[in-house]
């Protein structure tokens, strides 16, 4: 199945987030995990805290300050629903691990890109 240029960018978008990740102490565990409730950009482990983070990416090709606001509420409730899949799933104990949503935007350009990073 051929992709369309915005499945491109969001590829490159969660391929370039995945990577600063794990430049800034995390974990990469799984990426584009799906739920029958949801889908999942990254399912990481920050290693010095221990805890486990579901993040949602969006990338953008100008830095218009978008991207942060780009997921709905229905949108968050499906990533708490397909997170909740996931500890069901891999046996964690949610009252043992603690566990954050983020955010990562991602602003590319010709031949650079800025990140920002945000626990929600």
């Amino acid at each position: 199945m051929r992709t369309t240029t915005r499945q491109d960018i969001g590829a490159r978008g969660e391929a370039i987030a995945a990577e600063w990740m794990v430049q800034h102490g995390y974990e990469v565990l799984e990426t584009n995990y799906f739920a029958r409730v949801g889908e999942i950009d990254i399912v990481a482990r920050h290693i010095q805290s221990d805890r486990l983070c579901f993040i949602e990416v969006k990338t953008r090709k100008k830095r218009t300050g978008d991207a942060e606001f780009a997921h709905s509420i229905a949108k968050q409730q499906k990533i708490r629903k397909a997170a909740q899949v996931y500890c069901q799933s891999h046996c964690i104990d949610v009252d043992a691990v603690p566990i954050s949503f983020e955010h990562i935007s991602v602003y590319t350009g010709e031949s650079k890109y800025q990140i920002d990073h945000y626990m929600v």
